[in-house]
């Protein structure tokens, strides 16, 4: 992280930690998608998110109600 004393994470690197930490799950992240979870989560608007905003992210796009809610086809969700 460029800023992780600040725990602070740029788009770049949220979109490597995506496509790095869910790859497990066949789970990858377009760079678009990636920018709109992104941007639903940086409230203050300074292109930086901090691990409380991620944590947003895992809690609305990952884990609502057991189900992935994100705005997401099933080929990006699977990468078939």
């Amino acid at each position: 992280m460029t800023r992780g004393s600040e725990r602070l994470m740029s788009l770049q690197e949220f979109n490597r930690l995506l496509n790095t930490a869910y790859k497990f799950l066949g789970v990858t992240c377009s760079p678009d998608v990636a920018s709109y979870i992104f941007n639903s989560v940086d409230t203050d608007g300074d292109e930086y998110i901090t691990y409380i905003e991620y944590f947003k992210v895992i809690e609305l796009y990952v884990c609502k109600g057991g189900k992935v809610v994100a705005p997401l086809r099933t080929t990006q969700l699977t990468g078939r």
